[in-house]
């Protein structure tokens, strides 16, 4: 009787699955965004009114660490506007580096990276251009000597999007 049972119950089962995996499929897939605008912004960035902080620790050795600083994101709403070069700006801030409470990092203790060049000190302004295909760049910095820094300050760099040329809205 158990057994009868069973083998009901899983013919009941084994019917249900075949009858809900053997629908039709569409066969065309709409465009994930197909509309809207490109929307540019630092990932976890926060607001001009809310400020975000992305914290990363280093080691005080005298080798080199490379330190991605911010992340540049854009989010399209299509692949045509993906698939265009994207120019964005974006501005060391001193004032919200000093508004947190925070030390600016001298910026004669590091470099930055070759993929994202800063014109002018600090308070200068960075270059990101975002390549077709590309949906985020990193600026990049490297400390060639951490021992220079104190270990009792927190050093800070802050990031504000000025620009973005191809329709970007900054967020």
């Amino acid at each position: 009787m158990k057994i009868n049972n069973f083998i009901k119950t899983c013919s009941a089962v084994l019917l249900f699955a075949v009858v809900a995996t053997s629908c039709k499929k569409a066969q065309e897939t709409d465009e994930v965004f197909d509309a809207g605008r490109t929307i540019v912004k630092v990932l976890n960035g926060g607001t001009s009114d809310e400020p975000g902080v992305n914290k990363n620790a280093i080691d005080f050795v005298p080798t080199p660490t490379v330190i991605t600083v911010a992340d540049i994101r854009r989010d399209v709403p299509s692949t045509a506007e993906l698939n265009k070069t994207m120019n964005v700006v974006v501005k060391d801030d001193s004032a919200i580096v000093t508004a947190m409470g925070y030390e600016h990092l001298d910026p004669s203790w590091y470099t930055v990276g070759a993929a994202t060049p800063r014109t002018g000190g600090q308070g200068g302004t960075y270059a990101v251009t975002l390549n077709p295909g590309e949906v985020a760049k990193q600026i990049e910095i490297t400390i060639p000597d951490a021992t220079v820094l104190d270990p009792s300050v927190v050093y800070a760099l802050g990031f504000t999007i000025v620009s973005a040329d191809a329709n970007g809205v900054v967020t």
